[in-house]
């Protein structure tokens, strides 16, 4: 829509006597106010534009020629002193409204949820866009949006998407790099410096002061796992009747083993048997395999005046350890008798 102005800023009467009223143009974009009344020298009239829905102005008043060059908003007409005279420069260019959602995806190396100085960007991680309703989004120049990477400092940018209405959002999704995990979620106050869920959305309309959204940040911290958890005093002793005190002939004891077959060898080594848990020594849940039996290997010191029970007996998992552990994170424990 245009709307023209005399020289006052008031409305204007054609040579009729009619009100001029703001005009529309036409399906080639042409626009024409006509019949208007000649000004005196220096008077001009003022054609005033209403950006239409979706679009910004263009570069206004770039290179010489005024005559296919942009204004911007409104502009004045030249001279019109004489009757016929004209002025079919007062152009107004627009372009599709873009707009920008990003920016950031971090190490949370103390785990707050917060971007700290000093902590680091994730580069090569994968986050996808989507439009309203979860649909694949298309940018300005036809193209579809596809998934985009971090840089090397952990920055990503989806640019140049068109300008949604009010109440519609963008959706940025993550997927967690490998090794990692989400840190803690909407720490603090400030959007800019903390993290947001998986799936963070953001309005995004053509109002000029926010064509983009840079505060979808996302943190993560290195995933962590935790090995336990129970010594106990077998009283009953009821499914290893075989065990004896430490010291006792036919028992052996290495306290520098950890591992089961260690003990076996050790045992039959030194003429021992290893019957009924009498090798009083510490047997570790293998893991799964050698890669991480040997990350996880460990040793516990049988409490002075004990020695191992009998390990794996039952099916129940409060009274079979074994069954019990390897339900849960590879771990290591001991049963212990009191001797």
């Amino acid at each position: 829509m245009l709307t023209l102005t005399g020289p006052d800023g008031k409305s204007v009467t054609d040579v009729f006597g009619t009100a001029v009223a703001p005009i529309t143009t036409g399906a080639t974009g042409v626009y024409l106010f006509q019949n208007l009344p000649p000004l005196p020298a220096g008077k001009h009239y003022t054609v005033t534009v209403t950006p239409p829905a979706g679009y910004t102005p263009t570069l206004a008043n770039v290179g010489t020629n005024r005559a296919v060059d942009s204004s911007t908003g409104s502009e004045a007409s030249g001279d019109l002193t004489t009757n016929g005279a004209q002025d079919l420069t007062l152009d107004f260019g627009f372009v599709k409204g873009a707009v920008s959602v990003g920016d950031y995806v971090w190490f949370d190396t103390n785990r707050n949820g917060l971007q700290d100085s000093g902590e680091p960007g994730i580069p090569g991680v994968t986050l996808t866009l989507t439009g309203p309703g979860g649909t694949a989004v298309t940018d300005q120049s036809g193209k579809t949006v596809a998934p985009t990477t971090t840089d090397a400092s952990g920055k990503y940018l989806f640019a140049n998407l068109p300008v949604l209405p009010a109440g519609q959002h963008y959706t940025v999704t993550v997927t967690p790099p490998a090794g990692y995990v989400s840190t803690t979620p909407n720490a603090g106050t400030d959007r800019a410096e903390r993290l947001g869920r998986r799936a963070r959305r953001c309005p995004l309309t053509s109002s000029p002061t926010a064509p983009k959204d840079l505060t979808l940040d996302f943190g993560f911290v290195k995933g962590a796992v935790s090995v336990g958890d129970f010594v106990w005093l077998d009283t009953n002793r009821k499914r290893h009747p075989g065990l004896r005190r430490a010291g006792h002939p036919g028992s052996h004891s290495d306290p520098h083993r950890s591992d089961w077959r260690s003990c076996h060898r050790s045992v039959r080594r030194h003429g021992g048997t290893h019957h009924h848990g009498r090798c009083g020594q510490v047997r570790l849940l293998e893991p799964a395999d050698a890669a991480r039996r040997a990350a996880l290997h460990g040793h516990v010191t049988a409490p002075d005046g004990y020695l191992a029970t009998t390990p794996g007996v039952g099916t129940k998992p409060c009274r079979r350890l074994v069954d019990r552990a390897r339900r849960h994170r590879p771990t290591w424990s001991t049963t212990a008798t009191r001797t």
